[in-house]
C-alpha cells in the first residue's frame, strides 16, 4: 500500500509539473508566487518578499561559475537605481543556502574583490529546481554540453532568464540569455524605464528603438487622429503615425530628486487639429 501511494505522489508531482508547463508565461501573466529558502531568509515569500514594488527576479545555472559571478556583481553595482525605480531584485541558482553564501562572500571578500558592494538582495536557493519549473526557465537539451549549465545538477539545466513585475505582480517583460552571454543590465533598466513612463504618462506612451531616458517618446494615436493632425509640426518622416513629444528625463521615476513625488501627466494626442 505504502508502494502504491508513493507512486501516486510521484505520479501527481509530475502531472503538477506538466500542467505548469502547459500553460507557458507570457507578458501580462501573473506572476506566479512561491516559497523557498534563501540567502535573505528561510522561508522566503516571493509576492510578500515584492509587496508594493516592482522586481527583478533573476536565474543562475549554477554557483561559482564566471559569467554569473559577473552578474551578480553588476547587479550589485547598480543596487541603487534599482530601488530609485522602486524595483527589488531576487536571484535565483541551483544549490543550498549555503552554496549561496558561500560563493556570494567569495565575491566580495577576495584580495581582488570581484564587487567592492555588499549584495543585499536574496538569491533563492532553488536545489530542486522548483522555481526554474514554476518559470520554465529551462534548457530545452535533455544533455546539454555547456558546463556551466551541469556544473550543478546534471539533470537540471537552469538558464539565464529575467522576468520584470510590476506592483500588480504581472509580469511585464521576459528575457533569455544563453550560457555564454552576461546579461545587460543597463537593458534591463531602460526597459523598466520604458514601462513605468507607459504606467505612468498613459498607454498612449511608446518608445522608440534604441530609446534612451530623456529622448521623445511615440504617441500611439488611432487612424482618425492621426488623420485629423496631419499638419502637426512634431510628425516626423511625413508619416501621421510618427507623432513625437518630448518626455524630459526628470520625469521619470528613476530620476526625480524625490520618487515619493506625484508627477504631472505629459499632453497625449489631441482630438483638435491644433498642434500643441
Amino acid at each position: 500500500m505504502a508502494k502504491y501511494f508513493g507512486k501516486t505522489k510521484e505520479f501527481l508531482g509530475e502531472a503538477k509539473d506538466f500542467l505548469n508547463r502547459s500553460k507557458p508565461l507570457r507578458i501580462d501573466s501573473e506572476a506566479p508566487d512561491f516559497f523557498a529558502k534563501s540567502t535573505l531568509t528561510e522561508k522566503f515569500h516571493f509576492h510578500s518578499y515584492i509587496n508594493n514594488h516592482w522586481a527583478v527576479l533573476f536565474s543562475h545555472p549554477c554557483d561559482h561559475t564566471p559569467v554569473c559571478t559577473t552578474e551578480i556583481a553588476a547587479f550589485a553595482e547598480r543596487q541603487d537605481e534599482f530601488e530609485r525605480r522602486q524595483t527589488r531584485l531576487v536571484g535565483l541558482s541551483v544549490g543550498t543556502v549555503d552554496n549561496h553564501t558561500e560563493w556570494l562572500t567569495n565575491m566580495t571578500t577576495t584580495a581582488d574583490p570581484v564587487t567592492t558592494k555588499s549584495i543585499e538582495f536574496p538569491i533563492v536557493a532553488d536545489e530542486k529546481g522548483d522555481v526554474a519549473k514554476l518559470y520554465d526557465m529551462l534548457d530545452k537539451e535533455e544533455n546539454p554540453t555547456n558546463e556551466e549549465i551541469t556544473a550543478c545538477n546534471p539533470k537540471l539545466h537552469t538558464i539565464r532568464a529575467v522576468f520584470i513585475i510590476n506592483k500588480q505582480k504581472h509580469i511585464r517583460a521576459i528575457l533569455s540569455y544563453p550560457m555564454e552571454t552576461g546579461r545587460n543590465i543597463d537593458e534591463i533598466i531602460r526597459i523598466i524605464d520604458s514601462i513605468q513612463a507607459r504606467d505612468e504618462f498613459g498607454k498612449h506612451i511608446v518608445t522608440p528603438a534604441n530609446w534612451q531616458p530623456g529622448d521623445d517618446v511615440l504617441i500611439r494615436q488611432t487612424d482618425k487622429q492621426a488623420e485629423g493632425r496631419r499638419s502637426d509640426t512634431d510628425f516626423r518622416h511625413f508619416l501621421p503615425y510618427m507623432k513625437f513629444r518630448p518626455l524630459p528625463r526628470n520625469k521619470l521615476l528613476g530620476f526625480r530628486q524625490d520618487t515619493r513625488r506625484p508627477n504631472t501627466a505629459i499632453a497625449g494626442p489631441s482630438t483638435s487639429g491644433n498642434s500643441s
